[in-house]
């Protein structure tokens, strides 16, 4: 459903034609629109985030706010999923099994083979 099918049904629960719904006005009107799976209490809950200045009742700019404002959030949170690149851990090739328990001490760096070594203090 476009924008301007919303601001139809939008226009057609407000009776008064004074540009504001009123959360009853929302829930009979928006209730079926949203789908019938949403219950009474859900609707409210969403009205009250729509009502951006809280007032008990919603403008066409808070409304239209929520919906675009909403699609993009949930645009940028898809298009964050599907283009991360998540780092895989390298495989370590010296890794003979030992691994350090303890805090790591100092590393040290062989520029000649381009490798660094961990150490830790050995108290016995």
């Amino acid at each position: 459903m476009d924008l301007a099918s919303i601001k139809k049904v939008f226009d057609k629960a407000d009776p008064s034609n004074g540009g504001n719904l009123t959360e009853k006005e929302f829930i009979e009107h928006f209730g079926e629109l949203l789908g019938q799976s949403r219950d009474v209490d859900e609707l409210k809950t969403l009205f009250a985030m729509i009502d951006a200045n809280a007032n008990q009742s919603i403008d066409w700019d808070e409304f239209s706010t929520h919906l675009l404002m909403g699609s993009e959030g949930n645009r940028r949170m898809t298009d964050d999923q599907e283009n991360k690149q998540y780092l895989q851990p390298l495989p370590d090739k010296n890794n003979i099994g030992y691994h350090h328990k303890d805090m790591i001490m100092r590393i040290a760096n062989d520029p000649k083979r381009n490798k660094y070594y961990t150490a830790r203090l050995v108290v016995y």
